[in-house]
């Protein structure tokens, strides 16, 4: 509830949402159900980003960024992603100019999810709300619809 009510702020600083669980507990689909409630926009979830720059013009398109089934977090994506929660600024020039500069200054919610301890990095999780799942007992597992 706390990721959800930050996160529906027009302005940051945002929190993390961290949710780690084994196999079959539903982090995929408590990451989506968070990002739908605030930002409807598809994918729903997807990758992490080969880097910041990727990561900043991603979050320029949306209100929630939600990436799924993370083994780890490198530590330039850590503090790509710990920036972003707080206000994160990005530079580059602009794609067939030689002198024009493409700017993002941007804060967003992001939700994660993976198997384990997969941030490592105290900038991140800092930032973060750490949720732990267990994994559903057999018959209990709903399908998306259902839910």
């Amino acid at each position: 509830m706390a990721f959800l009510i930050g996160a529906i702020r027009p302005n940051g600083p945002y929190a993390c949402l961290a949710v780690e669980g084994e196999q079959g507990s539903g982090k995929s689909t408590i990451c989506e159900m968070c990002k739908r409630v605030i930002d409807p926009s598809i994918p729903m979830r997807s990758s992490l980003p080969d880097n910041a720059q990727n990561l900043m013009i991603i979050a320029s398109h949306r209100h929630v960024v939600a990436f799924d089934n993370l083994s780890g977090v490198k530590n330039d994506m850590s503090e790509a992603l710990a920036a972003l929660a707080t206000k994160a600024g990005f530079e580059t020039r602009q794609l067939y100019t030689d002198g024009d500069l493409y700017t993002i200054e941007i804060a967003r919610p992001s939700a994660l999810n993976g198997i384990g301890d997969f941030i490592h990095r105290p900038d991140l999780m800092d930032r973060a709300i750490p949720l732990r799942l267990e994994a559903m007992p057999t018959g209990a597992r709903r399908t998306e619809d259902e839910i």
